[in-house]
Parts: C-alpha cells; sequence; structure tokens
C-alpha cells in the first residue's frame, strides 16, 4: 500500500488512517464510542459491538493486544496497514486503527461485558473470553459490522436440507474474494467456517486475517482444514506459525493453493450435512483421500469430482481462484438471489428459502 510522509514526518496511508496514539486521556473506545455488546473472543482478540458517537453507525470493534518487543510492534503497525489497504465486497471491511491504552476501570468495563455471555466466534482453544491482566497497549480496529453467526454456527444450526443455489452463490463469493487477496500476493493460510462472515444484507464476508493475540508464544491453525503441506510443514516443525496469518505468497514455502484446499473442504461441508465434530473427523479424514460418503458420490458425481481438484494431495494439481471461477460446477446456478436480499428480504428468510434434500 502507497504511503507518504505529512510534515511531522510520520506515515500516513492513503485511505483508512492507523493513529498510534491519542491525546485524550479517556481511551478512545469510550470517549468516540457506545460499546453496545461483547461479540466474540479468541486467538485474535476480543470484538465488540459499538455505535460511533458522531456518525451514529455501528461497527465491530477489535482489541488486541499490542506486544513488547520492538520487532513484533513494526509487524502489527505493517499488518494493519496491510489490511486497510483490502477493499472488496467478499472481506470485513478494515475503517480505521489505533493504539491506546485503557486503564483498570475502562478494562473493567470492557471485561463486564464479557460475562454471561455466548460468544459467536469463540477461539478453537482453550482461550478464556474475560482478560485477567490488563495490557499497556492495545490496538484497535473499527471494522465492518456483521452478522452474529458466522458460517460455522450457520453450518451446526442448519443440519438438515439446503439450498445448492444458495450455498453455490456463498462459494463463488468467497472464491471471487479469494481471487482479489490472491491477485495482490497474499495467502490467508487459516480459513475455515468460523471466519467467513455473513454481511447484514447475507453477502458472504471473509475475515479474521490476522491478528492472532500478541502474547501467545505460538499459534496453532485449525489442521482440520489445513492444507496437507501446511500439515507436514507445522509437524517437522519448518514452518512456525507467526502470529499474523496474512502472508506475502513469497514469504513462506508454499503457495497460495493452501487456501484452495481450504475452501473445498468447506464446500463439501456446505453441501454435505455433518452433524457431529466426531462424524465431521471421520468425514473429512476420508473426504481428504478423495473417498466421499456414498449417497453423496452416488447422486452428486460433478461436485465430487470438482472437490476432488481442490483437494489435490499435490498442490500444482489444484485450480486457482479465477480457474474456479470459470468452472462449469456453477451452471445451472441463479446468481439473483442477493438481488432479492438487497431489496429487504431478510437474511433469515434467505437463508431459507429453495431448500431442497442434498
Amino acid at each position: 500500500m502507497d504511503e507518504h510522509n505529512d510534515e511531522n514526518g510520520e506515515n500516513e496511508t492513503d485511505s483508512d488512517e492507523i493513529v498510534i496514539d491519542g491525546a485524550s486521556n479517556e481511551a478512545r473506545i469510550f470517549s468516540d464510542y457506545y460499546v453496545i455488546e461483547f461479540l466474540g473472543s479468541g486467538g485474535y482478540g476480543t470484538v465488540y459491538k459499538a455505535q460511533h458517537k458522531i456518525d451514529e453507525c455501528e461497527y465491530a470493534i477489535k482489541r488486541i493486544e499490542y506486544p513488547c518487543k520492538e520487532s513484533e510492534q513494526e509487524k502489527v503497525l505493517q499488518e494493519a496497514r496491510t489490511l486497510a489497504s483490502l477493499d472488496h465486497s467478499g472481506i470485513v471491511r478494515y475503517y480505521y486503527s489505533w493504539f491506546d491504552t485503557l486503564n483498570a476501570d475502562e478494562h473493567e468495563e470492557l471485561n463486564k461485558l464479557c460475562y454471561g455471555i455466548d460468544s459467536y466466534e469463540c477461539s478453537d482453544s482453550s482461550e478464556k473470553i474475560v482478560d485477567d491482566i490488563i495490557c499497556s497497549k492495545y490496538l484497535f480496529i473499527s471494522m465492518e459490522l456483521c452478522e452474529k453467526e458466522t458460517l460455522k454456527h450457520w453450518l451446526e444450526n442448519n443440519c438438515g436440507s439446503r439450498s445448492r443455489n444458495i450455498i453455490m452463490n456463498w462459494f463463488r463469493q468467497m472464491t471471487e474474494a479469494l481471487q482479489y487477496i490472491h491477485a495482490k500476493d497474499y495467502i490467508h493460510k487459516d480459513l475455515k467456517p468460523s471466519n467467513i462472515y455473513f454481511s447484514l444484507e447475507g453477502k458472504i464476508k471473509m475475515g479474521d486475517f490476522g491478528f492472532k493475540s500478541c502474547t501467545v508464544s505460538t499459534y496453532e491453525p485449525n489442521k482440520l482444514y489445513m492444507a496437507p503441506e501446511l500439515v507436514i510443514l507445522n509437524y517437522l516443525f519448518i514452518v512456525s506459525f507467526p502470529y499474523f496469518i496474512l502472508l506475502k505468497a513469497n514469504d513462506e514455502p508454499y503457495s497460495s493453493k493452501v487456501d484452495i484446499f481450504s475452501i473445498g473442504l468447506i464446500l463439501f461441508e456446505m453441501l454435505y450435512p455433518i452433524k457431529t465434530a466426531h462424524e465431521k473427523e471421520q468425514v473429512f479424514k476420508n473426504v481428504k483421500n478423495g473417498v466421499f460418503p456414498t449417497y453423496f458420490e452416488e447422486n452428486h458425481p460433478r461436485d465430487c469430482e470438482f472437490i476432488r481438484s481442490l483437494l489435490s494431495t499435490f498442490a500444482q494439481d489444484r485450480p486457482t481462484a479465477s480457474q474456479i471461477l470459470h468452472d462449469n460446477v456453477f451452471e445451472e446456478i441463479s446468481f439473483d438471489d442477493y438481488v432479492t436480499c438487497e431489496e429487504g428480504l431478510s437474511f433469515d428468510s434467505l437463508i431459507q428459502r429453495d431448500k431442497i434434500e442434498l
């Protein structure tokens, strides 16, 4: 992302601004916003729903602990600038970032919102919701507010019949977002249903590209959706997974095809309802080896063939996001649903209509 120096010698971005320190003694999240509710917590930090006091719009405010090491601090700042440069309809929008401190009362006020509320997005580890230690400095990010229900929760709550038309719409939107990210030479590397969000209009939004908790010495991505080359590298400790998941493609010994593998599994999971975690583990193990459930194989041979190509053991054999978008798997799929949605059809109504038994 292009940068320029202002008269004081400080770096500014061309669009979304990143502020290093606020002039007010009161934390900006309280001076500029009304904090409405706690939304979620995990390895990426803690997220709150807040309304800006001036424009009265609602945002998701993400709070991330700021590291003590100088080298890691620079990574945080550079990552914020990079994410601010991503501008695509299929990516959760990052509007504004700033560094700030919280005094004990402010810290307690935010933590109070966490008690007794079920997080709509929890860490895959046992990380607790409420912080017990007051961090000296935090990175705050003002982001686009999405529905509370992620794709992970939608999959868990909709184990019956599902609309193939809408699922393929969603998959196309995911792929378009990946095409954009990969064209910018970035790799997500941690794609899974829990960081696929829905806009308030029902469109797919890819999120959680990084900002894993800076106080955690290591970060363990979800191996369930991980490409085999990443699993091997992780096992051999050749790759030390960084705190920040969104990486330049030439920074690591693997390609953007790791994301293709992940969305292949996500597509299968959308098309084939799975009721329990134990069942998912076993079914995923088989699917990764090219063995699909008998009913799915017999009734959806074209889908099986397509998904197998996305899940190829050899990364070079997987299609690119651009190639996926030109595949005939999208033939006979209507892409008009979201026009209706934008005209006022509720999100809940949208995902319930046109259901078929797969």
